[in-house]
């Protein structure tokens, strides 16, 4: 009946499939593993609110770092800002930081030059619409082919201010 050797039977252990011990700890390593891991969600939200309520505690004012002056810039001078316009989605980050430092809202910059380096017509109508909107905005074309500023360089682009 049986051409081939009769096969040894295994012990009736080695049926058992093998769990790793991680996948099914004990109860008392389950309850502490618990245990951790909300005492690390709650520690966390502790953490937060304490520092919400230390940053908002008006008896801590004096504690918290004063800000650095403005200096004082002399009259007959001017600051300038020049900025190369290529891509509208720079200056659409840049320029909350630019009108919040002109000295029409308390900063440091009498102007702000758009140097536009782009032949691209959704990018300068952004920026004419920008300079429009903006006192204190001008734009100068580079990208101008009949202009002497399209030979400008960038080392080249500071000549478009006014010196004095």
């Amino acid at each position: 009946m049986f051409p081939f050797a009769k096969p040894k039977l295994l012990p009736s252990y080695a049926n058992i499939p093998y769990t790793p011990l991680a996948e099914h700890p004990n109860p008392r390593q389950r309850f502490w593993k618990h245990v951790y891991k909300i005492l690390s969600v709650l520690f966390v939200v502790a953490a937060v609110i304490t520092t919400i309520c230390l940053l908002h505690n008006p008896k801590l004012e004096h504690l918290q770092q004063p800000s650095a002056p403005i200096p004082v810039i002399p009259a007959e001078f001017r600051v300038v800002g020049l900025v190369f316009y290529g891509r509208r989605s720079r200056v659409e980050i840049l320029h909350c930081y630019l009108k919040q430092n002109l000295k029409t809202n308390g900063g440091l910059l009498d102007e702000v030059i758009f140097l536009a380096r782009t032949d691209d017509v959704e990018d300068l109508a952004f920026l004419d619409q920008l300079v429009h909107e903006t006192p204190g905005y001008s734009k100068n074309d580079l990208a101008d082919k009949n202009s002497r500023a399209s030979r400008v360089t960038y080392g080249q682009a500071w000549e478009v201010v006014e010196r004095g």
